[in-house]
């Protein structure tokens, strides 16, 4: 009977727990009241010289994230694990982490990159992604809420402005340079 009580009050206070999901309104207006970012605009030179170093290396830099891309599954139950190279179809890169650092590129290229990254202050320049479609995505900022939601604030070359997501929200700064504004969930 003890036992019984204890799953009824552990089970109640799970599900008291739980967050209720986000909905779409809430979602709409964090995105309508979202402002573009004035460094992304001001600082446009500096991300295009970074933007241009990274479509100019982009092949070898995919090549040498892909020989390092390395994944483990455990299967448990006492089957040996699986190791094995993930084909992805873009790489991140930022600082503390070793698998995503922006050291992580071939040695010819860490020198330039290093000293590229570090033209801007800590806090205007979050990540960079390369894609073997050769889309570049430079992050410099990300707004958080306490629901869960955050804008993430990125410049994208090639890539064409995207009307279909209900979540972005974009801004053409140059012919090859998009502003955009993503709304994004990532949880309490």
């Amino acid at each position: 009977m003890k036992k019984g009580f204890q799953l009824i009050i552990l089970i109640i206070a799970f599900y008291s727990c739980s967050s209720t999901p986000i909905t779409e309104q809430v979602k709409t207006d964090v995105l309508n009241n979202a402002h573009f970012d004035k460094k992304g605009f001001q600082n446009i030179a500096k991300y295009e010289r970074l933007a241009k170093f990274l479509e100019k290396n982009i092949d070898t830099i995919i090549e040498f994230r892909y020989h390092k891309n390395i994944v483990t599954y455990s299967r448990g139950e006492g089957k040996p694990d699986l190791t094995y190279l993930s084909d992805d179809d873009c790489y991140i890169f930022f600082q503390g982490n070793a698998q995503f650092d922006i050291t992580n590129v071939p040695d010819n290229q860490k020198k330039e990159l290093d000293s590229l990254f570090h033209t801007f202050p800590e806090k205007d320049l979050t990540s960079f992604e390369v894609c073997k479609d050769r889309k570049i995505t430079i992050e410099f900022k990300r707004e958080r809420f306490d629901n869960g939601l955050a804008l993430l604030h990125t410049l994208i070359w090639n890539i064409k402005p995207s009307s279909k997501s209900t979540y972005n929200r974009d801004s053409i700064l140059t012919n090859k340079c998009i502003y955009r504004i993503r709304l994004t969930e990532l949880g309490r």
